[in-house]
């Protein structure tokens, strides 16, 4: 969603309780990449806590070495990547 898109109400709403679930979740780590995307969701949601989502490499396009970025631990994991 475009940065100029706007966000009906109602669709914010079940979005952020959406995230609210799987921040709950304990088998479930959330993580962006870092493309803007954490900037998008504090900006729309207005709320500190999609701040502290760590964030993960976008193939390089976008690295920047000074930031700290998640390191995959060495358990299995399913990786989802949504466009």
């Amino acid at each position: 969603m475009g940065m100029h898109s706007q966000i009906p109400l109602n669709l914010r709403q079940k979005s952020r309780e959406f995230y609210l679930s799987l921040f709950d979740n304990p088998n479930i780590y959330l993580a962006l990449r870092n493309d803007g995307s954490k900037e998008i969701l504090s900006s729309t949601f207005n709320d500190d806590i999609f701040k502290k989502i760590p964030e993960i490499l976008d193939n390089g396009f976008f690295f920047e070495s000074s930031k700290d970025t998640f390191k995959l631990e060495k358990e299995s994991y399913i990786a989802i990547n949504i466009a």
